[in-house]
């Protein structure tokens, strides 16, 4: 009986890591963009129009201006690592992570607030702002 306890308990375990792993992998990609500024396959994952925040700009912007926007970002602050701080959400609601971006010229804090569409990945909001 406490053999087979334990047995559930290395099982919960074992799904819980390696759920967290598909779950993290998922998320993964848009650290990687923004780490890298690729701004190619970050816009992949914009919607019609998308909420964005970077330092002292705000609003609703299209693709093509939320492009813009950030590729004149990563031009002022080339990004050198991303971490990921955070992840959240579920299926019934939206997904989110927290990370942090350094760059030579200032670390920032990073927030994305996005939704599986089609199994894809696909951003409705995104703050970039400074910190220390």
């Amino acid at each position: 009986n406490c053999t087979f306890s334990v047995m559930k308990k290395i099982a919960l375990i074992i799904l819980l890591l390696l759920s967290n792993f598909i779950f993290s992998q998922s998320k993964s990609e848009i650290g990687k963009y923004l780490e890298s500024s690729n701004m190619e396959d970050l816009v992949k994952h914009f919607g019609e129009s998308l909420e964005l925040s970077i330092l002292n700009k705000s609003g609703v912007y299209n693709i093509v201006q939320a492009k813009v926007l950030l590729t004149n970002f990563f031009t002022a602050y080339p990004p050198e690592k991303y971490f990921v701080k955070h992840l959240g959400g579920n299926p019934s609601k939206k997904y989110y992570e927290i990370g942090k971006l350094l760059s030579s010229k200032g670390n920032f804090r990073t927030y994305f607030l996005y939704d599986i569409v089609k199994g894809e990945v696909q951003i409705i909001e995104l703050r970039i702002e400074i910190t220390d």
